[in-house]
């Protein structure tokens, strides 16, 4: 006798012939715990994401040069590009949970080491934000990856698969992080006191050895 083995029935699989109406979207998020907490990490994640927005006026008025803005630019999407070809072989290999937590880890301990080296010197400088780049696949690529996790433990609690919803949710939520993102970045900027002019005639004295009231005496 051959020890009986029970078998796991597939998932019933029920589609709304209607359109999802905002109500359906609440319930949906209800009764789905892992898209909500996913989506609230994922936005947190973008809404602080503020490098992009930043670099070009760092480089010019801290930097003192456009082109190294460019540079920064290039070492942030580059070696991201280069590997996001690597990643579904990695997640073959690695849980994407856990790669997508250590992508994350990675961007966290670049950033803090960026902050303690410095932008004295240019190389450390590159590293760095290279590091951050190769990081930032976890949350440009890997994210992605979960959507269908959540659709399928949504049919799993019930019993209806929700694709247009669940897509739409991550829809929206990428275009409101982004377009929050750009929107914290300038008021962060303002909060620590930042103003073009100001950094203009610093930048300035910096070329120069000219202080602004020099230069008014000068042109006077």
């Amino acid at each position: 006798m051959f020890a009986a083995r029970p078998i796991r029935k597939p998932l019933p699989s029920v589609r709304s012939a209607d359109a999802p109406t905002l109500k359906d979207m609440f319930r949906a998020l209800g009764q789905n715990k892992f898209l909500i907490v996913f989506y609230i990490a994922f936005f947190l994640v973008g809404v602080t994401n503020t490098v992009q927005t930043v670099i070009p006026m760092f480089a010019q008025y801290v930097l003192g040069s456009t082109e190294k803005g460019t540079i920064l630019l290039a070492m942030s999407i580059i070696p991201a590009i280069i590997a996001a070809a690597f990643i579904p072989s990695l997640c073959r290999k690695i849980d994407k949970f856990w790669l997508y937590i250590g992508c994350l880890g990675l961007f966290v301990l670049a950033s803090i080491i960026q902050f303690f080296l410095g932008y004295s010197s240019d190389i450390p400088l590159y590293i760095t934000m290279a590091l951050r780049g190769v990081g930032l696949v976890g949350y440009n690529v890997l994210v992605y990856m979960f959507t269908p996790d959540c659709i399928e433990y949504g049919q799993y609690k019930t019993g209806v698969r929700q694709e247009g919803i669940t897509f739409s949710i991550q829809t929206s939520v990428t275009k409101l992080s982004g377009a929050l993102m750009n929107s914290i970045s300038l008021l962060l900027l303002a909060i620590f006191g930042f103003k073009a002019a100001n950094a203009l005639w610093k930048f300035f004295r910096q070329e120069t050895g000219v202080s602004p009231s020099e230069w008014r005496k000068l042109n006077s």
